[in-house]
Formats: structure tokens, sequence, C-alpha cells
């Protein structure tokens, strides 16, 4: 799908109300603007979903990204996650779709996107998706049993007893579709709160305050939380 993706200097966008934010690695502030307000009534729609991008340093919008292509009234936007591949220098926005099930993958660089559908499964509906960008160390066989180092977009809903990744690091220039891999169930409710930016995911169980680990290395088993 085709964006309007162009400098703030150039376009008429304004913010409306932003419901998430993710900093990158080089300084740049990126927010996911819905478009609408009176969320929790009955939504007044302002303009199309965006999002945007903020220089930190001269708090200029560098990047506005209109997302109507690849959403719907019934989209429910809720969180984005920005990655920047360091050897190939490519950067990825992923924007979490509850309403739809999906995952927006849009490659900055290309200025296109698709979806990654993100089923429930036996359990659960579709109420808060949670994404968490982690590395996973695979025996790469084809190197000579030497570890790859894959990046993976772990998912899963809040009331979801199962949780799942997206092989982000398998997108190309030709990419249009992705599928997700199934892990496993979780042994217990997991409320993601970030990542340590390697392969630690940290999460919250909901029935204490305390914070707690998951390194995506190892099974997704009780006995391996932190």
């Amino acid at each position: 799908a085709a964006h309007r993706s162009q400098p703030r200097s150039n376009s008429n966008w304004t913010v409306v109300n932003v419901v998430d934010v993710h900093m990158d690695d080089i300084g740049l502030l990126w927010a996911l603007d819905v478009g609408k307000v009176n969320l929790l009534d009955d939504a007044v729609i302002i303009r199309p979903p965006m999002v945007f991008a903020f220089d930190t340093d001269t708090d200029e919008v560098v990047r506005a990204i209109d997302l109507s292509r690849v959403t719907m009234v019934t989209s429910c936007l809720q969180s984005i996650v920005v990655d920047r591949n360091t050897a190939t220098g490519r950067q990825f926005v992923y924007v979490a779709d509850a309403g739809l099930g999906n995952v927006i993958v849009y490659d900055v660089g290309c200025d296109r996107s698709f979806k990654v559908h993100v089923p429930v499964g036996p359990c659960g509906r579709r109420d808060v998706m949670y994404m968490a960008l982690a590395k996973a160390h695979v025996m790469d066989v084809a190197a000579g049993g030497g570890v790859a180092h894959h990046q993976r977009l772990y998912v899963t809903y809040l009331s979801s007893c199962e949780m799942m990744y997206v092989p982000v690091d398998a997108v190309d220039e030709s990419t249009v579709s992705l599928a997700t891999v199934n892990i496993g169930r979780k042994p217990c409710k997991m409320i993601v709160l970030g990542t340590d930016h390697g392969s630690v995911v940290y999460f919250r169980t909901g029935d204490t305050s305390d914070i707690r680990s998951w390194n995506v290395n190892k099974p997704l088993h009780e006995k391996n939380f932190r």
C-alpha cells in the first residue's frame, strides 16, 4: 500500500490524539496518532490515522505517514514499535491494530506497507495487542552450525493464551505478506511492558505490581521467568 509520507513543512497535518510513542536509536521520536477524539464514547474522526517522526533536537516533524490505506473505521490502533537494521540501514515501523487483528508493517525507505494477521487462538478476544521486538539466537545450519541472531516481533493479546512472533528479519523489498509463528501457550497473563533492546522481554502478570522478565531464547515456561 502507498502512503502520503512527507516532511511536515510540506503538509497540513496536525497532531490530534497521540496514543503511543517510540524513540529510535538516532533520536527521532515516532508518535502514533489515531486521528480521532472521544475514544471512550462516540469517537469523532478528525482526520486519518498518522505516524509522525519528530526530530528531538529541533522539535520539527520530519516525516508524516498517512495510514488510511491500511486501516478501516473499525481499526483500533494501540501501540508503535520502530526498528532500524544497523547492517543495512533499513527502518521499519510496526503498528498494532487490535480492532482488525493486524500488525501493520511499514517500510520507511520504500514508503510501502503490508499487514500481518494476528489470530486470537482458541481462547481470548481482540482486546489489547502487545508487541515486543527481541533478538532470538537460532542455530544456523547453512553457516556450519553457528548462531544467527534473528529479529522477531513477539505479539500477544491480553486475554489470549498464546504467544506468537512475526519473523520481521525476513522482510525485504519484495515482501507483501508474513505469517505469525505460534511458540506456545502462556503460563500466565502477560502484560508486556517492553524489552532490554536485546533478548529479554519485561512484563507483569496483573496479580501484583512486580515486573518479571523472560529471555526469548528459553522456552516459554514459568520456570524461565525471572
